[in-house]
Formats: structure tokens, sequence, C-alpha cells
């Protein structure tokens, strides 16, 4: 079947847009949201990536309003990632609130994770992040942005440079002040390998 849309729908108040538009401080700026938490040990980047990622977007991408957000348990990680990444902790004390943050974003950057889910509901594009072997069965649905996969089972080994390429990619691919949380689709969607950069197609998103 061809004709069938599997694309998820989740559907925001306008109080919770509210608060995520306070959020971002009611900025003009592109906006990247930034998610350091994963489930399962295996889909977890490591912190100084992340400040590496950040530190990269501060000197690329000065005048963006990066947001960094994580799981409650992981706060106090996140909020130092972001300090020395100069960017700014997003606290968010339940998954509605990150839903939100994901629908009012330009870009969603993140560990294969529920988030990506949300950003195929609200067409966010994303540069998702997945070890081995996971990407065709839980990459985004039809979404604009980039899949990095490494040719690990986990993401402990994934170096930071294929990150910042599919990152500059989706930069320069993407537009601010669109009609965010509901993007039209685009042929973006594309994959690279750790050590492999042949782009390919996203597959379908499936629950966590």
């Amino acid at each position: 079947v061809t004709d069938v849309d599997w694309r998820p729908r989740i559907y925001l108040s306008e109080t919770e847009k509210r608060v995520a538009e306070s959020q971002w401080d009611g900025t003009t700026a592109k906006r990247i949201l930034v998610n350091i938490s994963a489930g399962r040990p295996m889909r977890r980047w490591p912190d100084e990536n992340f400040v590496a990622l950040l530190r990269h977007l501060d000197k690329t991408a000065p005048d963006a309003n990066v947001l960094v957000i994580s799981a409650p348990d992981d706060r106090e990680r996140a909020s130092q990632i972001a300090k020395s990444g100069n960017a700014t902790y997003a606290p968010t004390k339940a998954l509605r609130d990150a839903l939100a943050l994901v629908a009012t974003t330009d870009i969603l950057v993140t560990p294969d994770t529920s988030l990506v889910h949300s950003a195929s509901a609200f067409e966010t594009p994303a540069v998702i992040l997945f070890e081995k072997g996971k990407e065709m069965l839980w990459s985004g649905y039809k979404i604009p942005g980039r899949n990095v996969v490494n040719d690990d089972t986990t993401l402990a080994t994934l170096p930071i440079e294929p990150v910042l390429a599919a990152l500059d990619e989706v930069l320069q691919n993407t537009s601010s002040q669109l009609q965010r949380g509901s993007y039209e689709n685009s042929d973006l969607s594309s994959r690279s390998h750790s050590h492999d950069t042949a782009a390919g197609a996203a597959g379908r998103n499936s629950p966590s």
C-alpha cells in the first residue's frame, strides 16, 4: 500500500505552545534544539561530543538560538553540557514540554529516541544519530534532515565529524521562521555513515 500516510499526530494546546515559545525568548533567529538523553546506554553519545557540537554551532551559526534539553534524570548533565558549549539549558518537567519545543524549533539534533517520532509528527528537520542496524526501523517518517549511522552497535564510538557535516548541511538547507511544526517535506532526508558518506533514503518511523 503506497497511499497510506503513516505520519504520527500530536496535538498541542495553545498554552503548551505559548510556554515553548517563551523558552525561545521570542527570537526570530534560527532555532536549534539539542537533546542529549537516550533511554538505553548504547544510544548515548559522549558528553564531550555534545559540547564540541555546541561550540561548533557557536562559531558557525553565532546568531542561532540553541537550546539543550534532556530527560529529568539528566538535568545536571545537560546543564553542564549547555554551559560548556555556550548554549542554554531548557528544563522540561514533562514529555509534552519537550514535544512543544520540537514543534517550535527549526532543527532537532537527537540520538534515536521518542523525540524522533515527534519530529515526524511536526515535520521538523532533524539530525538523528543511530547505532548500526537501527536506522531502517526507527528513522523519522518523511522529514527533511540527515541520519548519521555509526558503524558500531553503540553511539559511544560515533565520531564528531560526520555529525557536524550533517548538521552543517541541514543548517544550510533549512530556513528559519517557516511554519514551525508543519514543514513541507523535501528531498533532504538522507543518511551518512561514520566512515561512509554515501546518501540514501530514510525509512519509516516506529514507536520506541
